[in-house]
């Protein structure tokens, strides 16, 4: 190694000794005057009007007093009555007043975008702008005939709805016949109680579930003349409950049996379907685990429990943004492989056309047994929670850009009018809007759904569409691919219809955005 080489590194080795010993100094320094860039915030909560010039200046002169950099604004609930309400011209005078002291004081302010710390709404959102959901009814019907009838209108919900679709497809021969056609014999384990009852399709008409004890739990046996093969189970609940958890169990001779699906229900939600890997076997048994009931109540109702070899899609509400709940999701791939009991598209016909605006449907039906299903969504009535006085009010639409538009042209642009040079780019003062944490719950639908799915996807959903009644389509191969494809499509939307339109806007008023 030559000399000047030698010489070279020497004085790097000095240079980076030196570099060392100015960071450990920097470094000490930074620990003993920190910069203003690593000051902490707080989160300042505004508890149901309760505010006051007099609190505003006090809270921020105590931050400043100990060096905090700047403060998170955000407008909850509270069981006081409010001072001044949410959103009143009141409540805008103080906001303008909190800002005026911030920027006096060398803070900076950032605002929660919305009343309550949860997503984006408020009084402002119509069911029109609001989170939506798919919903569907269904009839069955034989052929070949003449049919012209209103077909049952789906759930709807703030009186918004709107049709998507209707399609009649061939009625898969595993949902020709039901569990009530064998008789089988029914076991209850509370004394008295009728077991056919669970079979009748009656919500009226219940059995009753004492609540479970760590020495006995409470069940319904189904035993079979012949092995029966089951592929789905469905459970319905009658209120008043909060909760019922338990499981099923199958078993060939009555005495060992075996786990095959948990099953949960709530006062919300008080029916669960599951499906699951078919099963052949003469005993099937729900077993109840766990259940709290309201008014004291010291049993559960249990209206339906029925068993099916219908072919469906494991954890399908979670699969299609219904419902969340957490755990691994279940996939078609390990069940198997064969169809049978599949929807085939090429048996698929859409009949939209020929349904009338009062829901009324005219057709010539082909042979055979054939279901109708209409498809259609509403608003999921998610409120922003935990809301002040005034400031109450729906989610807004998380895959859509005009109701994230309409949100904000209704509470931020005119916050931001109202401040004029205090809110934008500045270095103190509102130079920052947040969309807090996310408890607003699963959508999966917005207005021109499916001509963004076609248009990111390639191909047309309609005929995929009984896959949000737990039905597979052609093979449960497809079905899947065609479930990612959704989800994907969901996911694009609420990042760049609602979180993308909500950056845009904030940049536009020369704020930053903060999730």
């Amino acid at each position: 190694m030559n000399i000047r080489k030698l010489m070279r590194m020497a004085v790097v080795a000095v240079l980076l000794a030196g570099t060392a010993a100015l960071a450990a100094e920097d470094l000490e320094r930074g620990f003993q005057a920190p910069p203003d860039s690593a000051r902490p915030w707080v989160y300042w909560f505004w508890m149901n009007g309760n505010i006051t010039r007099e609190g505003i200046t006090a809270d921020l002169e105590a931050m400043q007093r100990v060096g905090i950099r700047g403060a998170l604004i955000m407008d909850v609930a509270s069981p006081q009555a409010p001072l001044v309400e949410f959103g009143s011209p009141g409540w805008h005078a103080l906001l303008k007043f909190a800002v005026e002291e911030a920027r006096r004081l060398g803070l900076e302010i950032e605002l929660h975008n919305a009343p309550s710390w949860a997503g984006s709404g408020g009084p402002w959102i119509t069911p029109e702008n609001a989170m939506k959901v798919v919903v569907t009814s269904e009839k069955r019907v034989q052929g070949p005939r003449r049919f012209e009838e209103a077909l049952p209108q789906p759930p709807s919900n703030l009186g918004f709805y709107r049709d998507v679709a209707v399609l009649a497809f061939r009625t898969p021969a595993t949902e020709l016949s039901r569990m009530s056609d064998l008789a089988p014999k029914v076991t209850v384990s509370t004394p008295g109680e009728d077991g056919a009852k669970v079979m009748d399709g009656r919500a009226d008409s219940f059995v009753k579930l004492a609540l479970p004890k760590s020495e006995a739990q409470p069940f319904i046996l189904f035993e079979f003349a012949q092995p029966y093969t089951a592929g789905m189970v469905r459970l319905k609940i009658v209120s008043p409950i909060w909760k019922a958890s338990g499981q099923l169990e199958f078993s060939q001779d009555g005495k060992e049996f075996k786990p095959l699906a948990k099953l949960a229900c709530n006062g919300k939600a008080p029916e669960c379907t599951v499906y699951f890997a078919p099963i052949c076997a003469k005993f099937f048994r729900f077993v109840l685990r766990d259940a709290a009931t309201l008014h004291d109540l010291d049993h559960v109702k249990v209206a339906e429990l029925e068993l099916s070899p219908q072919l469906g899609i494991a954890d399908f509400s979670e699969k299609i943004f219904e419902k969340r709940e957490w755990g691994p999701a279940r996939f078609l791939s390990e069940f198997p492989a064969a169809a049978q009991g599949a929807v085939a598209q090429e048996s698929l016909l859409d009949l939209s056309g020929k349904m009338k605006a009062d829901g009324k449907l005219a057709w010539e039906i082909p042979e055979g047994s054939w279901t109708l299903l209409r498809v259609g969504y509403t608003a999921n009535g998610k409120l922003m929670a935990p809301a002040p006085q005034g400031g109450e009010g729906l989610v807004c639409d998380n895959l859509s850009r005009k109701a994230a538009q309409v949100h904000w042209d209704a509470h931020m642009r005119r916050i931001v009018e109202n401040l004029g040079p205090l809110a934008g780019n500045v270095a103190t003062g509102l130079n920052n809007v947040e969309i807090d944490s996310y408890e607003s719950g699963c959508q999966n639908w917005t207005d021109g759904f499916e001509k963004e799915f076609q248009r990111r996807r390639g191909y047309e959903l309609t005929k995929f569409l009984p896959v949000f009644t737990g039905r597979v389509v052609d093979s449960p191969e497809v079905t899947e691919r065609f479930l990612w494809d959704f989800r994907r499509t969901v996911t694009d939307l609420f990042n760049e219809d609602y979180v993308g339109q909500m950056a845009a806007m904030a940049h536009e008023a020369g704020l930053r955005l903060s999730i």
